[in-house]
């Protein structure tokens, strides 16, 4: 079984999809629905039987929200998911899948070329590739699936950005590039205005502290 840990801010439409058929997977036991601002009516009439909401008192960005998902969550494996992305839902078989054959993995993220911004898709039914350089990942952070024994907490001072290659940077194992069924995705529709004056005060920080030379 495998949890899902989403941030939100209630910006995205794709949201309730997302949720939905989450909800509806037969391997999702658990959903951490980590609210980052009031709901806005957009649950409605969702049934939420396996979604525990989280309400954060205070305004925080995404990386506060995946740090309590990963301390938190009840399932060895789990996956750090934006709420403004949708997804074929096989894609979770894949990857637990993966990580059965593959005990010594890290983290697995989307590849690039998986995303569609319109209508695009691809033949690819799955592979897997191996994920060296933390800073060529593009879109490798909007889905990640990690587990328990490769735990990775980012610091407090990379607030919002760079989360991604923290992970990259600090795992135990061979991380990894999913493709194979495509997402949908318009890229940032859940970040708040004022998300773009803390992008380069997180990457000057974490290229000046945390990247390994």
């Amino acid at each position: 079984m495998v949890s899902f840990i989403i941030p939100t801010i209630y910006k995205s439409s794709k949201l309730p999809k997302l949720l939905t058929d989450l909800e509806n997977h037969n391997l999702v036991d658990e959903i951490l629905l980590i609210e980052h601002a009031p709901s806005i009516g957009m649950l409605d009439g969702l049934f939420l039987n396996k979604t525990k909401i989280i309400p954060f008192t205070t305004r925080k960005y995404s990386n506060a929200g995946w740090n309590y998902g990963v301390k938190n969550v009840s399932n060895y494996y789990y996956a750090l998911c934006n709420d403004d992305i949708n997804f074929d839902t096989i894609l979770i078989n894949d990857i637990l899948n993966f990580y059965k054959s593959h005990p010594n993995s890290g983290f697995i993220g989307m590849h690039p070329d998986q995303y569609n911004f319109e209508n695009y898709s691809h033949n690819i039914v799955c592979m897997f590739e191996k994920k060296l350089n933390a800073f060529s990942r593009k879109g490798w952070g909007c889905l990640i699936f990690n587990h328990k024994d490769n735990d990775v907490i980012i610091p407090d001072d990379l607030t919002h950005w760079c989360g991604d290659e923290y992970y990259l940077t600090y795992s135990k194992f061979q991380n990894y590039y999913y493709l194979g069924s495509k997402i949908t995705t318009n890229m940032s529709e859940s970040s708040d205005d004022d998300v773009l004056k803390i992008v380069l005060k997180d990457q000057e920080i974490f290229h000046k502290k945390y990247q390994k030379k």
